[in-house]
């Protein structure tokens, strides 16, 4: 979201630019068109006189990408996290289970060592 807000607004800054290359800086176009983008931000004073279409082009734009385009792809965003959520609980439920069985299979082994221990020993004693 953020990228194509910053897209938009350097695209209208090179625009500007290329309006006026000599009189304008690209840091002036840059906050002239971020003016446009941004509520509470001031435009820059300028020497020249810009096109009312480029500021009209400008805010129309910040209004479809923020209005028409990101507003409903950022309502999709919690849909998509309990999507995640969910599938991670059933990830780690996997792994539990996983990690149960390893864990009893490993109880069973030194159980079955220990047993061999004992008989081992009780079959050396009978022997001496």
């Amino acid at each position: 979201m953020i990228v194509m807000g910053t897209c938009a607004i350097l695209f209208w800054a090179l625009f500007s630019k290329a309006l006026a290359p000599e009189n304008l800086d690209i840091s002036t176009c840059l906050q002239l068109s971020a003016s446009y983008f941004l509520p509470g931000l001031d435009k820059p004073e300028l020497s020249i006189i810009i096109p009312n279409w480029v500021s009209i082009s400008a805010s129309v734009t910040a209004w479809i990408i923020f209005v028409l385009y990101l507003s409903p792809a950022g309502n999709l965003i919690p849909d998509k996290q309990k999507l995640y959520i969910n599938q991670l609980a059933l990830t780690r439920k996997a792994y539990k289970n996983c990690v149960f069985a390893i864990n009893k299979q490993i109880d069973e082994l030194n159980k079955s060592v220990e047993n061999l221990k004992n008989t081992l020993s009780k079959n050396l004693q009978a022997n001496n």
